[in-house]
């Protein structure tokens, strides 16, 4: 009986909020994700091959189910940043280079990847899996209860 209002409160809110949600992209799998690491000057020594000033950045892939990011895949790599989804490949050697004239000591000390990619998404899993085993749980007890009562 106690199912009805709940029932009744989602569909009212998908009433109210699905007419203004179209059509959502749906997505899962792999995808490359970009961040800023260190700032170069723009005085025209560091330009990506079409033009653009690049900066130091970090490309790394996360596995995604929906949008929720549940692990990242591999080692990342440093690469020309020039936009959030625009890079130019570097070699390790051209990385070392801009290291060394900019006076950067450590590129890697820099990565700061963001916390929903790195933790968010096993935090998320982990909470849905808690309330799934908590309302199991629930259900057990009350039955037990139930058991109980008509013994008595």
């Amino acid at each position: 009986m106690k199912t009805y209002p709940t029932i009744s409160l989602l569909l009212v809110l998908f009433i109210i909020f699905g007419c203004r949600v179209q059509a959502a992209e749906v997505s899962f799998g792999s995808h490359e994700k970009l961040i800023r690491v260190y700032d170069l000057p723009e005085n025209g020594r560091y330009i990506s091959s079409d033009g653009r000033d690049f900066d130091i950045g970090y490309k790394y892939t996360t596995y995604d189910f929906f949008v929720i990011p549940v692990f990242i895949e591999g080692e990342g790599q440093f690469v020309g940043y020039i936009n959030e989804s625009d890079y130019e490949l570097l070699t390790a050697e051209g990385i070392e280079v801009i290291s060394k004239e900019n006076h950067i000591p450590d590129l890697k000390s820099l990565v700061h990847i963001p916390a929903w990619d790195k933790w968010g998404g096993k935090v998320f899993l982990l909470a849905v899996f808690s309330c799934i085993v908590l309302l199991v749980l629930r259900k057990k007890r009350r039955k037990y209860d139930e058991e109980n009562e008509l013994e008595l």
